[in-house]
């Protein structure tokens, strides 16, 4: 996995991950415990200057078969993220390079601020910037939670499966969202039966 945290210091990636570990094994954290076969950078070319060929050739050499982006608005760099043509010429590189290497790229992303709290939200449509962005995308989660409420509702929009709502909670203790008791949607029905 290559994770690209270019929103966060080291510090504080390196503190998420301790807590992630500690809720994992309640405190006990054994000696071996690591995080995996995990590569994390704080700092990644923009794919406007020459981040794509950079990342592709991470994918060559390591094999990568999972690349998480948090978040794209900051590796896109002088892209213009409401620039159909662009949005949709960068996330088709993406996608086909996903391909070649059999892996997964994970694009973390913003809403529009104004979907964060609505009931009639959706992943697609909620996607910041272009309409293309979404278009190329096999699939759009968005989490959808009041502001410091501890309950959320994760929305999914695939090409190979119909949408789901999986409604969590946030956990402290384990520092991970959680299904929410009863795992049954906001509207009653239960997890992917929309």
């Amino acid at each position: 996995v290559l994770f690209l945290g270019l929103e966060d210091t080291e510090y504080r990636l390196s503190d998420r991950l301790k807590k992630l570990l500690d809720g994992m094994f309640g405190g006990q954290i054994p000696e071996l415990a690591e995080y995996g076969d995990v590569d994390i950078e704080t700092d990644w070319s923009l794919l406007s200057d020459h981040g794509l060929a950079d990342l592709r050739e991470a994918m060559d050499r390591a094999g990568y078969d999972l690349v998480i982006v948090d978040t794209f608005s900051r590796i896109l760099g002088r892209g213009d993220q409401m620039d159909q043509q662009e949005m949709t010429r960068t996330m088709a590189a993406l996608q086909r390079m996903a391909a070649e290497h059999q892996a997964a790229i994970l694009l973390i992303d913003h809403h529009r601020k104004s979907a964060r709290t609505s009931p009639d939200s959706d992943p697609i449509d909620d996607i910041y910037g272009s309409t293309a962005k979404a278009g190329v995308v096999d699939c759009a989660l968005g989490l959808y939670r009041r502001h410091n409420e501890a309950e959320g509702l994760l929305k999914l929009s695939g090409r190979d499966f119909g949408d789901a709502k999986i409604p969590l909670t946030w956990d402290a203790d384990s520092f991970t969202w959680q299904l929410r008791a009863g795992g049954a949607g906001d509207d009653g029905s239960e997890p992917g039966s929309e």
